[in-house]
This record gives structure tokens, sequence and C-alpha cells, in this order.
């Protein structure tokens, strides 16, 4: 029993400040969860649509990206500009270690690098990324002038040359 008067018995200027009490509303109806329709063989899914004929309107993925030009491992058609860039790394590459633990990092770098050679031969680089590398390369070729400038002075101030 609620003991507040009802909106109607209130002055008008009364009745918008009125906040109504719980007896004012019904309570809403909650109906259980309906299962999934059934479809036309008995599964599951949408009625009247059989997963066959669903699948066919499926939009199919896409093919990946194309085969390479040559095959991995074949560097005969690197282009004449990346070339400088593939004589660096590889010399690099080539330096014998007598440290076996140099060896297999050496080997691993070389594992890693093949990919990008395998792109520069099948010329899958955009220009602007070779000619990137191509300033890395002269880079290192400037390191290892100094470095192998370095080692020669070293060896000769010890022999008191």
């Amino acid at each position: 029993m609620c003991l507040l008067p009802r909106p109607a018995d209130l002055p008008q200027e009364r009745r918008l400040l009125h906040l109504p009490s719980t007896h004012d509303f019904a309570a809403p109806r909650v109906e259980p969860p309906q299962p999934p329709p059934q479809a036309a063989d008995g599964l599951p899914g949408v009625a009247g649509v059989s997963p066959r004929s669903s699948s066919r309107n499926a939009p199919r993925p896409q093919a990946g990206p194309p085969p390479p030009k040559y095959p991995p491992g074949d560097r005969s058609h690197i282009p004449d500009y990346a070339m400088p860039a593939y004589n660096v790394i590889s010399e690099q590459l080539n330096v014998s270690f007598v440290d076996p633990q140099q060896k297999r990092l050496v080997d691993d770098l070389e594992r890693r690098i093949n990919p990008l050679f395998d792109a520069l031969n099948c010329e899958t680089l955009s220009r602007s990324v070779v000619d990137q590398l191509l300033v890395l390369t002269r880079a290192m070729e400037k390191f290892m002038i100094v470095q192998l400038h370095w080692r020669f002075m070293s060896i000769c101030l010890q022999k008191g040359l």
C-alpha cells in the first residue's frame, strides 16, 4: 500500500515534481531465450538455407603473393644498379673466421639475408628501397676502409715503423 498521493490528486505545479513509485510501472516481461532456427537439413543455421548453399556465397580468400620469377639462391639476375650492395654484403659474409661461434653467427646472418638477395634478384624491391640499401652499403664500405686503416696503423706502431 502506497502512502503517497496519486499524481492526479496533486495540484498542477506539484505534478511536475512527482516521481513515480515502483507501483506505477508494470514489471517488464522477460522471455526465455529461443533456440537458433533449424535449417532444412535439421542443422542449426538460418532457416531455409542449407550450409552448402551459404558456402557458395562466402567470399573466397585472396591468393597469396605471386611466385618469384627466379628460384631462391639464383643471383644471376640482380640488376646492375643493385650489384654494389650485393657485392659489399657478400664480401662481409665471405670473411673466414677461426672461431666456430663467429662462423655460426655468420651462417645465421647469411640464412637471414638470403631473402634480401632473392628480392634483389627478382626485382621485387622498389627502386627507393634499393637506393637506401646502397646508402647503407656505402657506409659499410667506408667503415671497412677506416677499420682497415686503423688496423694497419696499429700494426705499424707495434713494429715501430
